[in-house]
């Protein structure tokens, strides 16, 4: 809930004689990226991700800003909300690599460790053998 009253602080900062946001313009909105950038960098906690937090609060702004003009509030900007806050404004979320394995299900650690049980069946009567097969296939 902290986003919309540092937006407008953020606002009020580059302009202090305004009221309302009717004179909204995209320079405005592109100095507020830079500085969520600014604070993203800044972010301290060992989970916090920057590109979610940008993320976060240009939606929250996007939402407000498409909200004070749906409804006709006497404060809306004279700018469509789509022209001040673009698609590529939001950071993308990054994909893993396709190789990139977070957990192995149980089915698979079944399968292996039934496999693994039956070693001698393969040729391979160690769990040596096994690390030196695994690491042959890339595992």
């Amino acid at each position: 809930m902290n986003v919309i009253p540092g937006f407008l602080n953020f606002i009020c900062n580059l302009e202090p004689l305004w009221d309302d946001l009717k004179d909204l313009q995209r320079s405005h909105i592109s100095k507020y990226i830079e500085s969520l950038h600014q604070s993203a960098k800044k972010l301290t906690k060992r989970n916090s991700n920057p590109e979610s937090y940008i993320k976060y609060n240009l939606s929250a702004v996007s939402k407000f800003l498409d909200d004070i003009q749906r409804y006709e509030y006497d404060i809306a900007p004279n700018i469509n909300t789509r022209q001040l806050l673009f698609p590529e404004d939001r950071p993308k979320r990054k994909k893993k690599p396709y190789d990139q394995i977070d957990y192995t299900p149980e089915y698979v650690l079944e399968q292996l460790f039934s496999n693994l049980s039956r070693g001698s069946t393969f040729g391979m009567d160690s769990i040596q053998d096994w690390f030196t097969y695994f690491r042959c296939i890339g595992i």
